[in-house]
């Protein structure tokens, strides 16, 4: 295995690993086993989503405990359902974070992404919850995925915090 590199973001001194395993739509076990065989070849970045992937990573990490601070831990909010109003989907949000860092126990994951949502108001009351959990150190930096240009206007409208 060579070295990976890492791309410096611009705030919060965090260093992001340009290569990742992805473990999307993957089941708890294959994400387990996914994970052994990267970090074999010396990956760091596991990239995952709620449910049943980040149960895969949580399994990893309870078997290697020793193993938390070598990794680089980034997963995503869940689209909030159609018609779901910005302080339902704001609470959703803030659920699913403290959830995921009770499942994977852990005190804060690496990187916090917020998916897009055809509802601006929708994507400006996750980001400001994404605020608050890099702000209480639940995640060390944040970002956003497969944002459309007019869903990334949406949260830079807004943001205290600009995604990584």
């Amino acid at each position: 295995s060579g070295s990976i590199p890492y791309l410096p973001l611009l705030k919060g001194g965090v260093d992001f690993p340009m290569l990742a395993l992805n473990t999307a739509g993957m089941s708890m076990a294959d994400t387990y086993r996914a994970i052994e065989f990267a970090r074999e070849e010396g990956m760091t970045h596991i990239d995952f989503h709620p449910g049943q992937e980040r149960d895969g990573v949580a399994e990893y990490l309870s078997k290697h405990k020793d193993e938390r601070d070598l990794l680089f831990l980034n997963t995503k909010i869940r689209k909030a359902p159609p018609g779901t109003s910005p302080k339902d989907a704001a609470n959703l949000a803030r659920d699913q974070i403290d959830e995921d860092l009770r499942i994977l126990n852990v005190k804060n994951v690496d990187m916090l992404m917020l998916r897009d949502s055809p509802d601006p108001k929708v994507i400006q009351s996750q980001w400001a919850v994404i605020e608050e959990a890099l702000a209480e150190g639940k995640t060390r930096s944040v970002g956003v995925v497969n944002f459309c240009p007019s869903a990334l206007k949406s949260v830079l409208q807004t943001a205290k915090v600009f995604p990584a």
